[in-house]
């Protein structure tokens, strides 16, 4: 009786450090998930950008701050704000791809912006080039061939 009752004690006690090191790791696993979750920002335009393209770009956050200063392209780069969570989160929802230049960031746009054919409308277009050619950073570039 008394091995039979040591054994089942034995036993028990396996089973709770069993359970305990998978409830150790199932924490873990959520903090890791939440962590990385955390990790992607955006830097996401703010309803005072008039600029006829506004895009999403979505990363980690140091990335975005490093863009943010750099970036001469982003039409509405006086008028975009860092935000944690994806694009996705903030109403950009339709993925273009990689940046070209940024690689390490991802760029999207609101799923009914002005678009022909996956393409900008040649209004558009015009309206993005003549911002262009008013900023400062661009004055003096021919965009014209």
């Amino acid at each position: 009786k008394i091995v039979v009752f040591r054994l089942v004690a034995l036993a028990e006690m396996a089973l709770l450090k069993r359970a305990g090191a998978i409830a150790t790791a199932l924490l873990a696993a959520t903090t890791l998930a939440a962590e990385a979750e955390a990790a992607v920002y955006s830097w996401v335009p703010t309803e005072g950008c008039e600029a006829p393209l506004k895009m999403c770009y979505q990363g980690t956050k140091e990335k975005l701050e490093f863009t943010a200063k750099v970036d001469l392209l982003n039409l509405c780069k006086n008028d975009a704000e860092i935000l944690e969570g994806g694009c996705e989160l903030h109403g950009y929802t339709r993925y273009i791809g990689k940046d070209p230049l940024f690689k390490d960031l991802t760029l999207f746009m609101k799923p009914k912006q002005n678009e022909l054919r996956g393409s900008l409308t040649l209004d558009a277009f015009s309206k993005t080039l003549a911002l262009l050619d008013e900023a400062p950073a661009f004055q003096g570039v021919c965009w014209k061939n």
